[in-house]
């Protein structure tokens, strides 16, 4: 005999609310026009990791991780939601797709302060260095893979993809992380 009561059945609440949907799909977009955005410089930077470090400033490590999966299949299937207006496999596997691709570690980097309930900017700050190191990382021995054209060694590699970023991203963390302190402020009253 099956018991319907209400209380023999679990309700649990969805991982996200249909707030949290548009959320995510507002920030997908974000991340979005964040690539397009080019900063000229000596070596040219976006304002993606900007994106990437809010979006996990205001849905946490779960949610987060679940929204930039869908931004990097949206570029894997052929949308040109990545720098330059580019998608598709080809620049994914490319020799800078290993940085894209590493923006998927960098939620799994906050999850362990998440979980145990040191969500404090400076938690997030400190799990951010954390995501931005592991990012580097991998992005860094993707390139040396993938790339075939001049020298590959982890030095010249370092002097072209990580070196020049490291005080911008730094700089975009910080400003993520205020700007994630007042939208988080906002977005709990709508």
């Amino acid at each position: 005999m099956c018991d319907m009561n209400n209380e023999n059945i679990s309700q649990k609440a969805p991982l996200f609310s249909t707030k949290d949907i548009a959320l995510s799909g507002l920030l997908i977009a974000l991340i979005a026009v964040c690539s397009f955005i080019t900063i000229p410089m000596v070596v040219p930077f976006t304002l993606q990791i900007l994106a990437i470090f809010l979006i996990i400033y205001l849905q946490g490590p779960i949610k987060s991780l679940i929204t930039i999966s869908i931004y990097v299949l949206a570029g894997l299937i052929g949308c040109p939601v990545f720098a330059g207006f580019n998608g598709g496999p080809a620049y994914l596997l490319g020799p800078t797709g290993g940085f894209i691709i590493g923006f998927l570690l960098m939620p799994l980097a906050y999850l362990p302060f998440y979980l145990t309930g040191h969500k404090k900017m400076i938690h997030f700050i400190i799990a951010m260095v954390i995501g931005l190191l592991l990012l580097y990382l991998f992005g860094t021995f993707w390139f040396i893979l993938v790339y075939k054209h001049g020298d590959a060694s982890i030095w010249n590699v370092m002097s072209i993809t990580v070196f020049p970023f490291i005080l911008p991203d730094v700089i975009k963390l910080v400003v993520a992380a205020l700007l994630g302190y007042r939208i988080k402020k906002i977005y709990r009253n709508i």
